[in-house]
């Protein structure tokens, strides 16, 4: 009887948890959408978004950062990172309106994102975003990815 009520609170307490929404950031682009590469499976199961950092747009500019970081101290953090990697193994949803998907706190721009100085907003977590791609006719394609592990 002991275990049973331990296991009908876990199972409160963890339906709880889901049911309450965590704030999502969504960040926004187009098919012109510079500093992105979005590659999608034949049967769009899989997508991986793959984010060019600020600071890390050309060729010239990783080298720079590299020597630079070569020719410092050893840091803890390792070597600096080019991008930043998402992927989901589920297919997007076809959405007509941003505003009526309320999973969503805060709306941003790739470019936005981008930037060196953005930070993630109060309560939102680097795997909490969604990716919105607007397409031609004014709708969205809708993906919930996780962010990757830096390697």
């Amino acid at each position: 009887m002991k275990y049973k009520l331990y296991i009908l609170f876990f199972m409160f307490c963890l339906q709880k948890g889901l049911a309450q929404k965590k704030p999502q950031l969504c960040i926004c682009f187009t098919e012109k959408t510079k500093y992105i590469e979005v590659n999608t499976s034949e049967d769009s199961t899989k997508t991986s978004f793959t984010i060019v950092r600020g600071g890390f747009e050309t060729k010239e500019k990783r080298k720079k950062n590299l020597e630079n970081y070569q020719a410092g101290p050893p840091s803890a953090s390792g070597q600096p990172s080019f991008t930043i990697n998402y992927y989901t193994s589920k297919r997007p949803e076809r959405i007509d309106l941003i505003n009526s998907n309320d999973e969503c706190e805060f709306f941003i721009t790739l470019d936005q994102f981008r930037q060196k100085e953005f930070g993630f907003p109060k309560g939102i977590g680097g795997s909490q975003v969604i990716f919105l791609k607007k397409l031609p006719d004014g709708s969205f394609l809708k993906w919930n990815p996780i962010l990757m592990a830096r390697e």
